[in-house]
């Protein structure tokens, strides 16, 4: 079906990554290497068709287990939509996850530069902060509490804020400050009531 399309449409951005898409459903972390060949763009494709399927490509390449790649996809969608929030906001997932601290500088001052030092920016300062200190450096967590508490005045109702600030909480030992902010992320419409999906440190 797909050859079909192809033949009535060209070769396309959603025909790629409808191919890659059936790929790793039916082979998972085997179809990688087609994958990377999917994503040899041609030159005469949009910017805008390049950035949704570097990130479709992106999450592909993160539910077949490779984060790395993912986190290389994922840096040719930012590359290519520069003013997208979104894309930035997994980039950083990818670059906490892998570890790498030049991606999560890049991503955090690519962030500021778009939206000043706005809710994802004092976010990002707080996550990785609290990510790259040690669980029981109470003055870096705290701090890293002080930038959580400035994203949840620039963006109330979002759910991340909390709930990352009750698990900076619970690494302290301070478990009914934690509960406190579990609960309000799950009133705020968090779906990981646990607080299992972003490690603290």
């Amino acid at each position: 079906l797909l050859d079909d399309a192809e033949k009535q449409m060209g070769d396309t951005a959603p025909i790629r990554l409808a191919r890659a898409q059936s790929l790793v459903r039916r082979d998972g972390a085997e179809a990688l290497p087609e994958v990377k060949r999917i994503a040899e763009l041609p030159n005469e494709f949009s910017s805008e068709d390049q950035g949704r399927l570097w990130h479709g490509l992106t999450l592909l390449a993160r539910q077949a287990g490779d984060r790395a790649l993912a986190l290389e996809f994922c840096q040719k969608a930012a590359a290519a939509q520069p003013n997208d929030l979104s894309t930035r906001y997994l980039l950083f997932d990818l670059a906490l996850a892998t570890r790498n601290k030049a991606a999560l500088e890049q991503v955090m001052e690519e962030v500021r530069q778009i939206e000043d030092e706005g809710c994802y920016w004092h976010f990002m300062q707080g996550v990785a902060l609290a990510a790259n200190s040690p669980r029981d450096d109470r003055k870096a967590q705290e701090k890293a509490l002080d930038f959580l508490a400035k994203a949840a005045l620039l963006r109330p109702n979002w759910a991340e804020v909390p709930m990352m600030q009750g698990k900076i909480r619970d690494q302290l030992g301070d478990h009914e400050a934690a509960i406190e902010k579990y609960l309000e992320a799950v009133d705020q419409g968090s779906r990981d009531p646990l607080g299992m999906t972003r490690p603290a440190g």
